[in-house]
């Protein structure tokens, strides 16, 4: 499994030819809601020639469910995008009509998604966003396993 760091939270999983991507940040729209949280690293825009396969959403901040990217990677989809997302955001994204092709699913701890190559685990996250997960991406060929602790407290549970 390969594994590319998009920038802040983001995350690009590469298993086999199936692409998932966890929060990705790649644009500036932080910028509008408030103009000191200004990027300071640009992003590679050819991140948004990346077709993922999965997108996952682990909370509701808008670093890491950024509506701009998901409706620009939603709108160069072919096939049917799935979006595992946290329920404070399902309905934001399902009334979004860019994304009203895409197969959007309510993930939350205790869920599991499978595609060829990884399995999608969502995890117990203590966070300011109730229904925020943590997420554990298993490698079915080599069965590592990767943790992806996003905006996450600390708790001893």
């Amino acid at each position: 499994m390969k594994i590319l760091w998009l920038g802040q939270g983001g995350l690009l999983f590469v298993a086999g030819n199936k692409k998932i991507m966890i929060d990705p940040y790649l644009t500036n729209s932080l910028c509008k809601i408030n103009h000191s949280l200004n990027r300071k690293m640009k992003v590679n825009k050819k991140l948004f020639d990346v077709k993922p396969d999965v997108l996952v959403l682990t909370n509701s901040h808008p670093d890491h469910t950024d509506m701009e990217t998901i409706i620009k990677l939603a709108k160069k989809q072919k096939n049917k995008l799935t979006i595992l997302c946290c329920g404070s955001i399902f309905s934001l994204i399902t009334s979004n009509s860019n994304c009203s092709n895409c197969n959007t699913v309510m993930f939350e701890y205790g869920c599991e998604w499978s595609i060829e190559g990884a399995i999608i685990e969502a995890v117990y996250a203590k966070s300011d966003d109730a229904t925020a997960f943590g997420v554990i991406i298993t490698d079915t060929t080599d069965g590592k396993k990767y943790y992806v602790a996003e905006d996450t407290l600390y708790s001893k549970y």
